[in-house]
């Protein structure tokens, strides 16, 4: 088989670039496997070898005038830092032998040295200026000794790296231990004059408030004195603390809800309501109060509310619509309790629960004053309406009516009704009249003669002589009134003197 001269030059092309291409590949390096497994730390040397006594405590000598450390560091790829830690964990130790917390000892810091400002940056963080004057301060304390440990990091035998833990010994003088310790009397003296003033103020205002009567605005007060008598923890911060729970107890002890309206009211349908006023004070010594101003109230009745607040003279008023029927009904003023806010102590809002003041308003129709629409002509002679008597004076009465009917009287004296003479054995006719016989006067006032009638019968039968007092009076002529049967009425008004 014969191959022409281009395809066997454009085959041996091929062949050279595949042999390059081979090898390149056969020349390059296969990298190294990524270790695998646990990760272990092997301690390579320590410097000194032997671990100093001085790590496992220092013992304070006789005359010494400095006080010594140990501060060990954590674990730093470069020994410098872990240098650095080492001194900071020793100044740390230096920080709460002198009993303050790390934030109050960065004060004493700046306002010791001065660095506040001098030193560092405007654009530096908080973070950096409190690291820099610590750094600042720290420099004063001097590192006596140092051991250093240095471990490798290994992984499946291959080394990955090694790091630095330093031990110091360091030292400070006892003179730096005494102007902390100055500088935190001080510090606490001025701190002692603030709160105080701080406390007193609020005292005061809390007195004030109480003496004005504004209980929920004293109530709030008295918290915020509390708190802040409990967060400052002065040396008289119990002292704040028992004066303000008396003043709190004597708010709430005397305070009271009581009626200044009538609780009882009588009255008729549609006649206006009087006002329903409470008042909410505290009780003081004796007879005095002291009125409660701004403090929230709550009237009910049935299932329907309204708010109130009390004025400047602690009273509340509640103004109601003139009741259209009669009936009797209820309406409770109690303090609020959904508006009394964090202020008020739970124990209290319990014991107010049950400070509430029930008005009571009965209302009825004053049947003796009023009258029957007359369906008839009832006559009542005898007397003229309005006339005076003398106490032992007799009259005697003559009732007439326009159509068959029968009768009654009654005498009224304004509390009490007597049944004097009843006309129903049988209708009297048109154009007749009865008469009662005499009637004896018997006491001084102002009475009422009441007549009535109806073409039928009476739905009752009581003896002449028969009392009733105002409540029954005025049920017997409602009664009579509300009947369907045709019925008249009449009165007339007498004065007896002595």
């Amino acid at each position: 088989m014969r191959i022409s001269f281009q395809k066997f030059k454009n085959l041996m092309q091929l062949v050279a670039v595949l042999s390059l291409f081979l090898g390149a590949s056969c020349n390059k390096e296969t990298p190294p496997p990524t270790p695998s497994g646990p990760k272990t730390q092997e301690l390579v040397r320590r410097v000194p070898e032997k671990e100093p006594d001085w790590v496992f405590g220092v013992n304070e000598k006789d005359g010494d005038k400095d006080l010594y450390f140990v501060g060990i560091s954590k674990k730093f790829r470069e020994e410098r830092d872990a240098r650095s830690d080492a001194r900071t964990d020793a100044g740390n130790q230096f920080v709460q032998y002198c009993g303050v917390e790390a934030r109050v000892f960065n004060k004493y810091i700046s306002q010791s040295m001065g660095l506040s400002s001098e030193v560092i940056d405007s654009t530096e963080s908080v973070r950096e200026s409190s690291k820099m004057r610590s750094e600042a301060y720290f420099s004063r304390l001097k590192v006596k000794e140092t051991s250093t440990e240095i471990y490798r990091e290994m992984q499946s035998g291959t080394e990955l790296g090694r790091f630095y833990k330093i031990k110091v010994l360091a030292r400070i003088p006892k003179t730096e231990y005494e102007r902390v310790q100055e500088w935190k009397k001080e510090q606490e003296d001025k701190r002692e004059k603030i709160a105080k003033e701080v406390l007193d103020e609020k005292l005061r205002n809390v007195e004030s408030l109480s003496e004005r009567g504004l209980v929920l605005k004293a109530l709030d007060e008295v918290r915020s004195l509390i708190e802040k008598a409990k967060e400052e923890e002065t040396r008289d911060w119990e002292i704040y603390l028992t004066k303000a729970e008396k003043i709190r107890s004597g708010m709430l002890g005397g305070l009271k809800l009581m009626p200044v309206s009538e609780p009882t009211i009588s009255m008729r349908p549609l006649q206006d309501t009087p006002p329903l006023k409470v008042r909410v004070v505290i009780l003081k010594k004796g007879k005095d109060f002291q009125v409660v101003p701004n403090f929230p109230l709550v009237f009910r009745r049935g299932d329907q509310s309204e708010e109130k607040i009390t004025g400047k003279d602690g009273s509340s008023v509640l103004k109601i619509s003139p009741p259209e029927s009669e009936g009797r009904f209820v309406i409770t003023a109690a303090p609020d309790l959904s508006r009394l806010d964090k202020s008020f102590p739970k124990d209290a809002l319990q014991a107010i629960k049950s400070q509430k003041v029930d008005f009571t308003i009965e209302v009825r129709a004053d049947y003796i004053k009023g009258i029957a629409k007359s369906e008839y002509q009832l006559g009542l002679k005898g007397l003229s309406d309005g006339e005076e008597l003398k106490v032992g004076d007799q009259f005697g009465l003559t009732l007439s009516c326009s159509r068959r009917c029968r009768a009654r009287v009654y005498y009224w004296d304004g509390s009490e009704a007597k049944l004097i003479k009843k006309f129903e054995k049988v209708r009297f006719g048109k154009r007749k009249t009865v008469r009662t016989g005499k009637i004896t006067t018997e006491k001084e006032g102002a009475y009422k003669i009441i007549a009535i009638s109806t073409s039928d019968k009476f739905n009752d039968d009581p003896k002449e002589g028969t009392p009733y007092d105002s409540m029954e009076f005025g049920m017997l002529l409602k009664n009579f009134r509300s009947s369907s049967k045709p019925i008249a009425e009449t009165h007339l008004n007498l004065t007896v003197i002595k």
